[in-house]
């Protein structure tokens, strides 16, 4: 019995890959984007934004992680 949850556990989900944009560590909207080309339009909005308004924000594209990236 033990063999069968330690392969379960073992074995990871093919789940495609989605980028989100973050600013400060921080989810900036819901959205979830395939690749991060398409992330791009966002990245470079928030960028345009926080270089006028907050230079020292930090704005970035990152892979989801669902505990970090969560939306509430």
């Amino acid at each position: 019995m033990t063999d069968t949850t330690s392969k379960n556990k073992s074995q990871k989900t093919d789940k495609p890959t989605r980028f989100v944009v973050l600013r400060d560590r921080k989810r900036v909207s819901d959205a979830e984007y395939d690749t991060q080309e398409n992330a791009s339009t966002e990245y470079g909005y928030w960028q345009s934004l926080v270089s006028r308004w907050d230079p020292t924000s930090r704005v970035e594209i990152v892979e989801k992680d669902n505990r970090l990236h969560r939306v509430y």
